[in-house]
């Protein structure tokens, strides 16, 4: 179940369960038996009256959280090689969005690996550029909640 499903889940619940509670008051007592005899329930007054006041405000703060895991970026990884295949450390990756200009950089790891930090969807210029290996650049379209691979060589 995605986290969208659990949080409709957990607002159906509450939902279910003030209109379960709502349905066993009567007259302001509950059904609720303590030693044989009824009692008159501690809940807020605004609960007891308006038990759908407070299905409104748990909405209210459901609906935001759900809206958080909702995801408009990409990001853009990949591993630099040499021609015979080994890996570059250290190479220098810069990422300038080709619409914006706006650009990021970042550097390989050990292992010639690289992982761009989230970007927004577009067309991106993706520039390598290590010492003794020259400049290669690499054209990406990142769409939404992609992880594309720009690998160079």
């Amino acid at each position: 179940m995605t986290n969208v499903g659990r949080s409709l889940f957990s607002a159906i619940s509450i939902s279910a369960f003030v209109a379960t509670q709502r349905a066993q008051r009567v007259n302001g007592w509950t059904a609720s038996t303590v030693n044989n005899r009824c009692r008159r329930s501690v809940r807020p007054r605004l609960v007891q009256e308006h038990p759908c006041i407070l299905a409104a405000l748990i909405a209210c703060l459901i609906v935001p959280a759900m809206q958080a895991q909702i995801v408009d970026t990409g990001t853009i990884t990949g591993v630099v090689r040499d021609k015979s295949g080994a890996v570059i450390a250290k190479t220098q990756v810069s990422i300038r969005n080709a619409s914006t200009g706006l650009a990021s950089s970042t550097v390989t790891d050990s292992q010639g690996l690289y992982v761009s930090p989230p970007l927004d969807p577009g067309d991106y210029a993706v520039e390598f550029e290590s010492a003794g290996f020259g400049r290669v650049q690499e054209h990406v379209r990142l769409e939404v909640g992609q992880r594309a691979a720009a690998d160079a060589v």
